[in-house]
């Protein structure tokens, strides 16, 4: 009778330890499918971000201000005159800053500053930029291209941890300003800016 009890025991245990071993192996699975759907998951988001950084790329147009542009207590840190919309009137794109000058004429630089960026045509202001940029400075370059002399503003603001390139092109039929973000990486960690 104890052969009997203990075979049966033993058939008990082998059984038990049959299904533990089963359901041990589903939950494994559904680890793996934990895994497979976070990495699926994942690969959406980076397709977001991918599309994101496509969108930044779509056509966004800037049109003359309807507001009053106030360049009050703002220091001018340049000014260029150029024809933008070929009319044969000159217009003016200016830039300026927060920052101050001291009595001798010299920047007085803080961590950051409000940054202003606009062009004045007759009686319109188109505002390119305008904002707050720590650590770091805006600098443009204007230039025309190709054969139909399309007018183009090239913007780049660096600071600490931020490098924006933005192409600001002039549309002549939207009366405006065709913005194109062309470099705007997620993160970036300045080591060091050539004088």
């Amino acid at each position: 009778m104890r052969k009997i009890w203990f075979s049966l025991l033993f058939i008990s245990l082998i059984i038990v330890g049959i299904i533990l071993l089963f359901e041990n192996n589903n939950i494994q699975t559904n680890e793996i499918k934990t895994i497979t759907t976070s990495s699926s998951e994942k690969t959406e988001e980076n397709k977001e971000s991918e599309e994101n950084k496509v969108d930044n790329q779509k056509k966004t147009m800037i049109f003359a201000s309807d507001k009053k542009i106030s360049t009050e207590n703002l220091t001018l840190l340049d000014s260029y005159s150029v024809d933008v919309n070929k009319d044969g009137l000159e217009d003016v794109i200016e830039m300026y800053t927060s920052a101050m000058r001291n009595s001798n004429g010299e920047m007085m630089w803080d961590d950051g500053q409000n940054w202003l960026l606009i062009v004045k045509e007759k009686d319109h202001v188109y505002v390119l930029f305008e904002g707050y940029v720590q650590l770091g400075t805006i600098k443009y370059r204007v230039f025309t291209e190709g054969e139909q002399n399309i007018f183009h503003l090239l913007a780049i603001r660096t600071g600490s941890a931020e490098m924006v390139i933005t192409d600001y092109i002039y549309n002549k039929e939207d009366n405006g300003f065709e913005q194109k973000v062309i470099y705007n990486p997620d993160f970036v960690n300045s080591l060091h800016i050539s004088q």
